[in-house]
């Protein structure tokens, strides 16, 4: 995996649990 692509995961991951629990 490419070392951008791993960065843009970590901020990607919280920013969608954050997501699923706002629509709850």
């Amino acid at each position: 995996m490419s070392k951008s692509l791993f960065v843009l995961f970590r901020i990607a991951h919280p920013l969608v649990g954050s997501i699923k629990l706002f629509l709850g």
